[in-house]
């Protein structure tokens, strides 16, 4: 069954255990109308859109829809938020650059992978070597 866009957010409102109130201490929507909001009786503005995304973690795109083109599970650390931050402003041959250093790195990271889990004993290692 498909939520509404009210119960969208009052269900991401408690999946991250935030009150109406520090809603309203965040955002300037005041708990009243955000219980509007959530009952469906009234839908959000574009400025409450925004805040809500925002305090939500979420996407206006899902609260309007329940689907949105980035994975709504996805929790980036402040790390990855600086180094996504970061790649959006290099020119395009940087970003090249950037994404073949990354390859290179897992294929790197794939192969040690390998090596650790590969069953190999002394009889095959001596086979290998002479």
């Amino acid at each position: 069954m498909d939520m509404s866009i009210g119960e969208r957010i009052r269900t991401k409102r408690k999946e991250l255990n935030i009150t109406q109130t520090q809603i309203q201490d965040k955002t300037g929507i005041s708990s009243g109308n955000l219980s509007t909001i959530e009952s469906g009786k009234t839908l959000p503005s574009a400025t409450a859109l925004i805040n809500l995304s925002k305090i939500l973690n979420c996407s206006i795109d899902w609260i309007l829809t329940g689907s949105s083109p980035i994975s709504e599970n996805l929790s980036l650390t402040n790390t990855e938020q600086l180094l996504i931050s970061n790649y959006r402003i290099l020119p395009a041959e940087d970003k090249d650059e950037i994404i073949e250093i990354i390859n290179i790195k897992i294929r790197k990271t794939q192969r040690k992978r390998e090596i650790t889990s590969s069953p190999l004993t002394n009889a095959n290692m001596d086979n290998m070597v002479g």
